[in-house]
């Protein structure tokens, strides 16, 4: 039986996750089928990227510093750097954020929309958050399962030692300089990472991604506010 163009584009986008060869050859062909709807493969899209929405219960204490450490990431108004809450299944979950950030002009990361979800755990802030990539990308920073290799979160994480400011301004740092050698997380993509293929990797995670376009975040404006809920 032929494949659907979506089911064509789900397969393409399963050998993007599991393989480490002819990245810019996948990157590309993922590209051509950026017009696909995929409305109606979302369990396949969330199973695919090991993304779990489900509820959680976070401890009084983890909500009051999410809240307030919200409000000081909010106060600064980064044009580059948005946070928003997720709703899912009309639940407004209070465990999970979506990141967006935006490459910088005059790079070749400009017209990326860099997307990442900071995933809290019950126990917070007695214990680190889990922060990966949303939308699949290979960059030597990111492991193959799409963790960030950064060291604000990291086995020696203290309560008290990042805001989550702190924490997203360095990631957006470690994203767009020059890959350190002797920490990396994917040493594949480190091999062809130079300005082309960051041009190239931008341009599969612009608007016209079919998965950032389910998330239904893709045409905010810059002044919406940072709490925009997504529903998925």
């Amino acid at each position: 039986m032929q494949q659907s163009k979506e089911e064509h584009y789900l397969a393409l986008l399963k050998t993007f996750m599991e393989s480490q060869s002819d990245l810019i050859t996948n990157i590309k062909e993922l590209i051509k089928e950026k017009d696909v709807d995929l409305e109606g493969f979302k369990k396949q899209i969330l199973n695919l990227l090991q993304l779990d929405f489900q509820g959680q219960k976070l401890l009084y204490t983890a909500q009051m510093r999410i809240t307030n450490e919200l409000k000081e990431f909010n106060s600064k108004k980064l044009p580059h750097i948005k946070v928003y809450k997720l709703k899912y299944d009309d639940c407004l979950l209070n465990h999970i954020l979506i990141i967006i950030m935006k490459g910088k002009n005059g790079t070749p990361y400009q017209d990326g929309n860099y997307s990442f979800i900071l995933k809290f755990p019950e126990n917070f802030p007695f214990a680190a958050p889990s922060f990966k990539s949303l939308i699949p990308i290979k960059h030597p920073h990111i492991y193959p399962n799409q963790r960030l290799c950064t060291p604000t979160i990291n086995e020696y994480y203290e309560i008290q030692q990042y805001s989550l400011l702190e924490l997203l301004q360095s990631w957006y740092e470690i994203l767009h300089r020059e890959p350190n050698m002797l920490s990396l997380a994917n040493s594949e993509a480190a091999e062809h990472y130079d300005d082309e293929f960051i041009k190239l990797q931008a341009q599969f995670l612009s608007n016209d991604n079919p998965i950032l376009k389910l998330f239904k975040i893709y045409d905010q404006e810059e002044d919406e506010v940072e709490d925009y809920v997504m529903s998925f």
